[in-house]
């Protein structure tokens, strides 16, 4: 689905700049950047897996969308939106775009939000690819598996042991980047969107979660959601509310429950506002954690020192790589960005919550071998739920981008 995106973006952007007059001025240039043939298939060279010409595809598409804008729109401050079916697969997505971001949400797969662009830095933070089984990755499978038994055969048998060096290969066009790559083999439930709704069982451990060895209380996740849309001056509010069940483990039904996510779009600023309401229409006690999903790619792999979080506790302030996994309880703000992509994202609660991350890791192969390649983080924010019969939980999140240059300066 991301090739799809991408190529339904760029087909998109495309009508944009011709309608602008198809001139370098109008982002003709930045199109035909942005439609260098690498990340719209996937084969021996990485393909759709090279988070890096992912994410600069995707840079020379928003240039090119702000060129045409700029012809286009009458006024320097605009907002609008629309629902059409974006990504040709017959159901209408919300479209929601301005001089400052754009919101793609997928209605009919959770509510969720499939790109997020945010057009000063031209970046679109949901360029992550979701971890899916490649035909390949049998092949993996095999070698690790004949690799760790001659390995074994090395270790227990004299004679080899005094030859040393390594086993020889089984499989002589196989080539590995480190070993036991099958071990970090994940294949993905659901696309790795963000705003993805989860009722998940008290006390299940991040590296369950991280690992997708779990299975939903709730059906929320990639399912569809009723939705009404109303434009101000003052923003775009957007209502999204789906009634489902909550397995109840150990009892015979399901709890019906209510969730609403409604979200706020504010004119003329890097801003997105959040609102949750979940109501237990049942008549027995809820007991679950809910978890908010957002995956991102800030061009974090490899412990790269320009992106980062950064974790606010009271009275703690904590900072780590983009690509960092971790588990952090009483979280009352947190922020990822990358300062040479000049992208900084601010995350405040209104309830503080616990906050799992991890990054998101592909095995993919390539002229030099099966390895691991960084693909984005997941951040997925966790609070405890006890409602009672007809009892409501709420909170929110608010999201404000920046320049971290401009943070440093403050």
């Amino acid at each position: 689905p991301e090739i799809n995106t991408q190529h339904k973006k760029m087909l998109r952007v495309h009508d944009l700049v011709y309608a602008a007059g198809a001139t370098e001025e109008s982002g003709s240039v930045d199109l035909w950047k942005a439609q260098a043939n690498d990340t719209y298939w996937h084969g021996l060279f990485g393909g759709i897996y090279m988070a890096h010409v992912r994410s600069a595809i995707y840079h020379h598409l928003i240039k090119a969308e702000n060129a045409a804008a700029a012809l286009l729109q009458k006024q320097a401050t605009w907002q609008r939106y629309e629902c059409t079916d974006f990504d040709r697969d017959t159901l209408d997505e919300l479209i929601i775009e301005s001089d400052q971001q754009n919101l793609y949400l997928d209605l009919q797969r959770g509510g969720t939000i499939f790109e997020w662009d945010l057009r000063r830095s031209a970046h679109n933070m949901s360029s992550v690819m979701t971890r899916q089984q490649e035909g390949y990755h049998q092949t993996l499978r095999e070698y690790e598996q004949e690799r760790r038994r001659k390995a074994a055969q090395v270790a227990t048998s004299v004679k080899q042991s005094v030859q040393g060096g390594e086993p020889a290969s089984p499989h002589t066009t196989v080539r590995t980047k480190e070993h036991d790559l099958d071990q970090h083999l994940v294949v993905d439930t659901y696309r790795r969107n963000s705003l993805i709704d989860h009722f998940l069982p008290p006390g299940l451990p991040l590296t369950d979660f991280a690992a997708a060895r779990f299975e939903d209380l709730g059906n929320f996740v990639e399912q569809p959601y009723t939705t009404t849309t109303e434009q101000k001056e003052t923003g775009i509010t957007v209502m999204m509310m789906r009634d489902g069940l909550v397995r109840r483990p150990g009892a015979l039904s399901s709890l019906p429950v209510s969730v609403k996510k409604t979200l706020f779009i504010p004119a003329s600023e890097e801003k997105l506002v959040v609102h949750y309401t979940i109501e237990n229409k049942g008549q027995a006690r809820l007991l679950a954690s809910f978890g908010s999903e957002w995956n991102m790619n800030l061009l974090g792999g490899g412990g790269n020192e320009q992106a980062y979080y950064v974790i606010q506790q009271p009275q703690k302030s904590t900072s780590s790589s983009f690509d960092s996994t971790g588990e952090v309880y009483a979280v009352q703000s947190f922020q990822i960005g990358n300062t040479w992509l000049q992208q900084d994202l601010h995350f405040v609660l209104s309830t503080e919550a616990t906050l799992w991350r991890f990054s998101i890791e592909t095995i993919t192969g390539s002229e030099a071998g099966f390895e691991r390649t960084h693909q984005g983080s997941c951040a997925t924010l966790i609070w405890p739920l006890t409602l009672e019969a007809g009892e409501t939980w709420n909170a929110e999140i608010t999201c404000i981008g920046s320049n971290p240059a401009q943070l440093l300066k403050e």
